[in-house]
């Protein structure tokens, strides 16, 4: 009697990438975008930042060149 091999018999599962741990109701998209979610975020806020740092400079140079000019005066 011949017998086939377990791994015949088995279905092949969508949810399964490879054979790395099963994928249900698309956790991994979420997780994926939430990760995305979050480094867009943190992007945004280090730009914010730095354009915050850029104007805080330009109104100290600003204020100093107006004290300049009135003590010069």
């Amino acid at each position: 009697m011949a017998s086939k091999p377990l791994i015949n018999n088995v279905k092949p599962n969508s949810n399964h990438i490879g054979d790395q741990m099963p994928v249900r109701g698309g956790s991994f998209n979420k997780i994926s975008r939430l990760w995305r979610q979050d480094i867009r975020a943190e992007t945004n806020a280090e730009r914010q930042f730095l354009r915050n740092q850029k104007k805080v400079e330009q109104e100290k140079a600003q204020e100093a060149y107006e004290s300049q000019i009135s003590r010069g005066m």
